[in-house]
């Protein structure tokens, strides 16, 4: 899943981006799927890592009320406006990659 640190930042982008979106709210099944490679614990391991760094507001540990503190706006304009160009590939797993670091809006439709 995460293995560089260019993978470790866009999957926080992705992952902001989609609880900006409010896509943990309306199908946190498909993000799981499609950002945490369908590991229900690695995602709540990110949304803790997140909270814990002041990034997420939320109450307990519900991540489904998680919205983006007003910090972590800032911090996703710099992780969109920095994110690498990418290309199409032929492997379905990294056409979703790519789709995702381009911020395409279907990302979880593919």
């Amino acid at each position: 899943m995460c293995e560089d640190q260019t993978d470790q930042l866009e999957l926080m982008r992705a992952t902001l981006r989609c609880i900006a979106e409010d896509m943990h709210r309306i199908d946190s099944a498909a993000m799981i799927a499609n950002l945490f490679g369908g590991s229900t614990l690695f995602f709540r391991h990110v949304l803790l890592d997140l909270s814990n760094r002041d990034l997420l507001e939320h109450e307990g540990t519900v991540f489904k009320h998680a919205r983006l503190a007003a910090f972590e706006w800032s911090v996703l304009a710099m992780l969109e406006a920095t994110k690498p160009a990418v290309i199409d590939y032929d492997d379905a797993t990294q056409q979703r990659s790519a789709a995702s670091q381009r911020g395409e809006e279907r990302v979880l439709a593919i």
